[in-house]
């Protein structure tokens, strides 16, 4: 059993010298997260009594970029936000078992992450990240990860705007990104060719319940300023309970499930939300971005050949995945984006 919860928070402070910075506040979270409950290998065990193993995993992961708390006088600067988790959770047996009671493997999750990233009252300066390599939002998100020693994958912040190729432009510099790239996963799994023999229920149960938010506000941006919001979300969720091919089982009954953690709001949300500054009066660049990417998987699977022998009870199979995901870029309440460097 482990339960971890990590708060990561950067605020911006006052100007820079130099009148440009290249990240006003920047907050990283890179967390990775293994939990198991497994039955070595080896020569198979008989017992007189019950077998049981679960494996439960509870984790937060909250990540924030302040540009907002330095109030009039911070730096120009991107606050860029970004949280990378990795969370992993089985119950498995990996050698042959004769039980004179029952029999369970449960694995049991329940993952939270979230990066919020809040533009400064000056934006970004597009000059300044152009000075630093930085053309695009995705050129902003890279440098920060090449200085955390991460190389994950972030799908690419792109308008309407077409090139010469009928190709969607990227989005230019951003004042406010928010990316959360997150991995949940709950596998209770028998593997293929085990002999599993129980004298009561045999109960494979996998339970993943999985929440994933990427906020970026440019709402702060005054004149002038540049205030793109940037809000990339890409969450992969998997719940599995698994009966491999060939295997031989026994029990009173037999029971494999995938559901949404009971003791969860026993819904998946993700989101991705952008709100667009003003922009200045003179730059006039503004514009919201927001995906919302999400595999989303729950099964309870009973593989092909599969040997099955019941005393008196059922075969139950059941899955469930409840799940609601949103994607909204808007501009900021008191008045509409403008620009045409994003979509």
């Amino acid at each position: 059993t482990s339960s971890h919860t990590v708060t990561t928070t950067a605020k911006a402070g006052g100007s820079s010298s130099g009148g440009v910075g290249v990240g006003a506040a920047v907050a990283i979270a890179l967390i990775k997260n293994t939990v198991t409950a497994r039955l070595g290998s080896g020569n198979s065990i008989t017992l007189s009594g019950n077998f049981t193993a679960t494996a439960s995993h509870g984790a937060g992961a909250t990540t924030m970029a302040d540009g907002e708390a330095g109030g009039a006088d911070v730096a120009v600067g991107a606050a860029l936000a970004l949280t990378i988790v990795d969370d992993l959770t089985t119950a498995r047996t990996d050698r042959d078992l004769t039980a004179g009671g029952a029999v369970t493997l449960s694995a049991q999750a329940g993952a939270a992450s979230s990066s919020e990233a809040r533009a400064t009252a000056k934006g970004v300066n597009k000059a300044g990240q152009q000075q630093q390599g930085n053309t695009t939002a995705n050129g902003q998100v890279t440098q920060q990860q090449t200085s955390a020693g991460n190389s994950s994958t972030v799908p690419p912040a792109k308008t309407a705007d077409k090139d010469g190729m009928g190709n969607d432009q990227p989005v230019s510099v951003a004042a406010a990104i928010a990316v959360n790239l997150a991995t949940s996963e709950a596998r209770a799994t028998i593997p293929a060719g085990r002999v599993i023999r129980a004298g009561g229920a045999l109960s494979v149960m996998a339970a993943n319940q999985t929440d994933g938010a990427a906020i970026a506000s440019g709402s702060a941006v005054g004149d002038p300023g540049i205030g793109v919001a940037v809000a990339i979300n890409v969450v992969t969720a998997v719940n599995e309970g698994l009966i491999g091919a060939s295997a031989t089982i026994a029990g009173a009954s037999v029971t494999v499930e995938a559901l949404t953690t009971a003791g969860g709001d026993a819904t998946n949300v993700f989101r991705a939300e952008a709100t667009a500054g003003a922009g200045g009066k003179d730059i006039g660049i503004a514009g919201a971005f927001a995906l919302n990417l999400v595999s989303n998987q729950s099964e309870a699977v009973i593989v092909a050949n599969t040997s099955l022998t019941l005393s008196g009870g059922a075969v139950v199979l059941s899955a469930s995945n409840p799940a609601i995901s949103t994607a909204k870029a808007q501009p900021v309440a008191d008045g509409p984006a403008t620009g045409a460097d994003v979509g």
